[in-house]
């Protein structure tokens, strides 16, 4: 359930969140995805880029098989190395759960934040790390592809 006060800078996405949180106490996820594809066209005004991507960050950590293929390329190509930090943790988790959720998807991502642990920003290496240590759960063998890149980058932090 999302606060409708967190969204009061954002009055046009704030009936959008009414509508998620009826669909939510409902349990109908179906019509969620559906609210997705009307946020990811609103991503298209750079106004909503922050509030649409904490949105679809827990839409993500929740339901990330809601999340498609291709907006998680739109994510990554777009924000996932926006100078906005709000924009660019958001874009990490959104990125994460759904690869955690799509293992096929792992090796794909795997060195983007591989990246991002040594980032500037401490928010940032936090999630990135976690989301590593969480995909070599699910693929332990990719480290070993990945070592010597993952070790120097590691030893540099």
């Amino acid at each position: 359930m999302f606060e409708l006060d967190d969204f009061q800078e954002y009055p046009d996405l704030q009936n959008i969140i009414i509508k998620i949180n009826k669909f939510l106490i409902k349990n109908k996820i179906d019509k969620v995805s559906k609210i997705i594809e009307e946020l990811e066209y609103l991503l298209e005004n750079s106004e909503f880029h922050v509030p649409i991507s904490y949105i679809l960050s827990i839409f993500a950590e929740d339901y990330a098989e809601l999340i498609e293929d291709s907006l998680i390329e739109k994510i990554e190509k777009l924000f996932l190395h926006s100078k906005d930090e709000k924009l660019k943790v958001n874009s990490i988790i959104i990125l994460g759960f759904f690869q955690l959720h799509n293992a096929n998807f792992i090796e794909k991502y795997f060195n983007v934040f591989i990246n991002l642990i040594v980032n500037e920003s401490l928010d940032v290496r936090n999630n990135a790390h976690y989301f590593l240590q969480e995909f070599v759960k699910i693929t332990p063998n990719i480290i070993n592809s990945q070592e010597k890149r993952y070790l120097v980058i590691r030893s540099n932090i």
